[in-house]
């Protein structure tokens, strides 16, 4: 983990803890700060990082903090190596739980959170298994209630056999822990399993997403 020294909110500010991240099947890179930063400017922000590796996502949105002059401190980035079972349990959850409890418990205590992961992993032989997601967890203020957004899609491959599953879900709350689920598909994948996901530009735009055609032309590269 390291620490940079940064702009300080102005005494008084009643700031928020944001929170990033970007996965990968070999290391998760986290981001987090205190400051205030509105919505369009958070989509900005994620748009600026469009052009870099997940890995140097966290030097992009250090430099937009500081060239946009907004305030903000604390800033902390870490790489978390992912435990595939883990994971993989909590992509499911993420597509079927009834309630938000194990996304808050992934996130912690930050008000709003932004992450996306493109895991993919040989578990054995011939065998492949894997996750797309793209989550949100925001709020109006520094308390709750929050707004959750969740697009994903869990898959597996065999190679031996050519076979494959997987199943993919939109989903939002309307209120409070609640997930409702606005749409799905478990015949075929609207994510390509294999080729380029574009991750980001489908969280950018994750609060519009609510049919899969919508996902598949914003992620389908």
């Amino acid at each position: 983990m390291k620490k940079h020294l940064t702009r300080q909110t102005p005494p008084g500010t009643l700031a928020q803890t944001f929170l990033f991240e970007f996965g990968t099947g070999e290391e998760i890179y986290a981001v987090s700060f205190k400051g205030m930063i509105h919505e369009p400017e958070i989509r900005c922000l994620l748009g600026n990082t469009h052009k870099h590796l997940f890995q140097t996502c966290e030097e992009a949105i250090h430099s937009y903090l500081d060239t946009h002059g907004l305030d903000y401190s604390d800033f902390v980035t870490c790489k978390i190596r992912p435990e595939h079972h883990a994971v993989m349990a909590y992509a499911d959850s993420l597509l079927h739980d009834g309630t938000s409890q194990c996304m808050d418990q992934w996130i912690g205590c930050a008000d709003v959170y932004y992450g996306i992961m493109d895991y993919q992993r040989q578990t054995r032989k011939d065998f492949y298994e894997g996750y797309y997601f793209a989550v949100s967890r925001t709020c109006a203020g520094c308390t709750p209630p929050y707004k959750y957004h969740v697009t994903g899609q869990t898959f597996w491959y065999d190679s031996a056999s050519s076979s494959e599953g997987s199943y993919f879900a939109i989903r939002k709350s309307e209120s409070g822990r609640q997930l409702y689920t606005l749409a799905e598909e478990d015949s075929q994948p609207v994510l390509a399993t294999f080729g380029c996901v574009d991750m980001l530009c489908l969280l950018i735009h994750l609060k519009t997403v609510t049919t899969k055609q919508q996902a598949a032309d914003l992620a389908n590269r």
